[in-house]
């Protein structure tokens, strides 16, 4: 299954640190909005899954033109999959 939205929140760092939650990193998140955000350091093995992951997930993903292409066919029928 291709993924048309890549909706993961997590910043690799240095290959051993990692910066997940659901903060964006917005005004509003930092001053309205209920977040949360959890850095994780000197973890070396938790960074390289992350990494896979992300890779994994890129090779998932549709490509632009596919993404655009579906999301017209949703606004002609007004339909979502």
């Amino acid at each position: 299954v291709k993924h048309a939205i890549y909706h993961n929140k997590f910043i690799i760092i240095d290959e051993k640190t990692i910066i997940t939650g659901s903060f964006n990193f917005t005004k509003a998140a930092e001053f309205k909005n209920a977040e949360n955000l959890l850095i994780m350091r000197n973890n070396p093995g938790l960074a390289k899954r992350y990494i896979d992951a992300w890779w994994h997930d890129w090779q998932q993903a549709l490509s632009k033109e596919d993404f655009l292409e579906r999301k017209n066919s949703f606004s002609k029928t007004g339909n979502e999959e």
